[in-house]
C-alpha cells in the first residue's frame, strides 16, 4: 500500500511532496517507509503521513511495523516516537 501527498502548483501540475508505504513482510507485520521532500520537512507532513499509515495498518489487521533509518536522522526519530505513542512501530 502506498500513500502519496501531492500539491497542485501554480501552473496546475502535481508535485509529489511525500510518500508513505506499507509492505507486507509476514503474517501481521509490514515494513514501513516514509519520504518527505526537503523543502516540506519540518511542517508536520511526515507525522500526518505516518498517522495515515498506522491507521491503514490497523484496518489491515497488522500488529507490527518495522523499518530502517539512519541513526542521526533526528527528524525521522521524532516521527517514529509519535508513531510509537500511537502504539505501533518497533525496531526503526
Amino acid at each position: 500500500m502506498a500513500l502519496v501527498a501531492e500539491h497542485v502548483t501554480a501552473d496546475g501540475s502535481l508535485e509529489v511532496l511525500a510518500l508513505g508505504r506499507l509492505k507486507y513482510t509476514e503474517p501481521g507485520a509490514a515494513e514501513i517507509a516514509l519520504l518527505v521532500i526537503d523543502r516540506w520537512q519540518g511542517l508536520g507532513l511526515g507525522r500526518a503521513v505516518m498517522q495515515h499509515l498506522v491507521a491503514a495498518a490497523r484496518m489491515l489487521g497488522l500488529h507490527r511495523l518495522h523499518g530502517d533509518m539512519l541513526a542521526d536522522n533526528d527528524a525521522m526519530r521524532a516521527v517514529v516516537r509519535h508513531a510509537e505513542r500511537l502504539g505501533f512501530v518497533e525496531g526503526m
